[in-house]
C-alpha cells in the first residue's frame, strides 16, 4: 500500500505542477481578463497565465459531439476550452504540429488539439495535422494544428480519456498562473492582491496545484495510516499470544527439556527443538494469510488505473519479517528454559 501512495504522489503526470496558483472565479468581459493578464505579467515573478474550463486535479465531465473529416457517425468525447499560453503555462509541449498562439489569428476559431488517446478515438487515419473536425461546442469547423501527449488529468483511478481542446474564453472559468519566484508564498499572495484589485467583488482564493494533486489521495493516506496502526497493534497483540502459549509449553514440557538435558542435549539443541514447534505452525499461518492477502491488496489496486505491481517479494519480506518477530519473542524464553539447571526442572515435575 505504501509503494502504490508513493507512486500515486510521485508519478510523472505530463505537465508542471509546481509553483502553479490556480482560482476559479467570474472573470466578466474579456477586456477586464485581458487588464489582471497585462497586470500579473508586469510581475517579475510570473512567468505565464491562462484560462481553462478544466484544469488538471478535476474531472473531464464537459462532453461534447464531434465529426471528424470522411466519417459519418457523431462522435462524443471531453472538451476542454481554453485561452492561449494554457499549454506553456503547464509546461505541455506539442507531440506533433504546433500549440494554440496568438500569432495565428484564425486559432481562436478555426484550430483545434487532440491528445493522443483522441487520434486513436476518433480513428483518424494517417497524419491528423491538417484533418478537418466539425465541432458540436462551440460549433465550428476546426482543423488539427497539434497533438499532444497523453496526460493525467484526472486521478489515477481513472484511465486517460480522449480530449479535444479549442480556444473558448466564454467557457474557461479557471485561471492558472505560473510562478517563476523562489519565494512562491509571497507570490501567491501578491498575485491575489492584483487579483483582488480588478475584481474587488470577487471572492478570490488561489490554490497550490501540487497542493490539490496531492489531496486527491488524502482517503487513501488515511486508509494507510489506518491500517498501519492496526497492523501494529496486531503485531503487539500476536506478540503477547505467543508470549503466553511460550510460558504455557515451557511449563508443560519442563520435566522432557530436564531428561534432554541430562542426557546430553545442549542449550542450541534445547532451543532448535522447541522453536520448531512454534516456527511451523507460524509457517502454515503465513500460508493461509498469503491468498486472503493478495486477494485484499489486488482488490485495493484494481481500483486504480494506474498501479505498481505486486510482487511475489513483498510477502516474502512480509513472510521473513513476520518470522524474525515471532523468533525475537519466542527464543528468549526457550533460551532461559534450555539453559536452567535439568535437577531443578526435574525436581519441579
Amino acid at each position: 500500500m505504501l509503494r502504490q501512495i508513493n507512486f500515486l504522489q510521485n508519478k510523472e503526470l505530463g505537465f508542471e505542477k509546481e509553483a502553479v496558483l490556480t482560482s476559479t472565479f467570474n472573470f466578466g468581459d474579456e477586456v477586464k481578463y485581458n487588464t489582471l493578464k497585462q497586470a500579473l505579467l508586469k510581475q517579475i515573478f510570473v512567468e505565464n497565465i491562462s484560462t481553462a474550463s478544466r484544469i488538471p486535479s478535476g474531472s473531464l465531465s464537459n462532453y461534447g459531439a464531434v465529426l471528424p473529416e470522411g466519417q459519418t457517425e457523431v462522435i462524443v468525447l471531453p472538451y476542454v476550452h481554453l485561452n492561449f499560453d494554457y499549454f506553456n503555462t503547464l509546461g505541455i509541449k506539442p507531440l506533433s504540429g504546433r500549440l494554440f498562439s496568438e500569432d495565428f489569428k484564425t486559432d481562436a476559431n478555426e484550430a483545434i488539439i487532440l491528445n493522443k488517446a483522441a487520434v486513436s478515438f476518433l480513428g483518424l487515419k494517417g497524419d491528423p495535422l491538417g484533418q478537418t473536425i466539425k465541432c458540436g461546442w462551440p460549433r465550428s469547423t476546426r482543423k488539427v494544428v497539434g497533438v499532444i501527449d497523453d496526460i493525467n488529468f484526472e486521478p489515477l483511478q481513472t484511465k486517460i480519456k480522449p480530449v479535444v481542446y479549442v480556444i473558448d474564453y466564454s467557457e474557461a472559468y479557471h485561471i492558472i498562473v505560473k510562478l517563476k519566484s523562489s519565494d512562491i508564498f509571497d507570490s501567491a499572495k501578491a498575485v491575489t492582491d492584483i487579483t483582488q484589485s480588478i475584481y474587488p467583488d470577487e471572492v478570490i482564493a488561489y490554490e497550490f496545484l501540487d497542493q490539490i494533486l496531492v489531496s486527491r489521495y488524502q482517503k487513501d493516506n488515511k486508509t494507510f495510516q489506518l491500517m498501519g496502526f492496526f497492523a501494529v497493534l496486531a503485531i503487539f497483540l500476536a506478540c503477547i499470544g505467543m508470549f503466553g502459549m511460550t510460558s504455557f509449553m515451557l511449563v508443560r514440557r519442563t520435566k522432557e527439556i530436564g531428561i534432554r538435558k541430562v542426557n546430553g542435549a545442549s542449550v542450541s539443541e534445547l532451543m532448535l527443538m522447541l522453536n520448531l514447534d512454534f516456527v511451523k505452525w507460524i509457517i502454515v499461518a503465513f500460508v493461509l494469510a498469503v491468498p486472503v492477502a493478495y486477494y485484499a491488496m489486488n482488490k485495493w489496486l484494481s481500483s486504480f488505473a494506474y498501479k505498481v505491481e505486486l510482487s511475489w517479494w513483498i510477502f516474502a519480506v512480509a513472510g521473513l519479517l513476520t518470522l524474525f518477530i515471532a523468533l525475537i519473542t519466542v527464543s528468549w524464553q526457550t533460551y532461559d528454559a534450555a539453559k536452567r539447571n535439568p535437577v531443578l526442572s526435574l525436581k519441579c515435575e
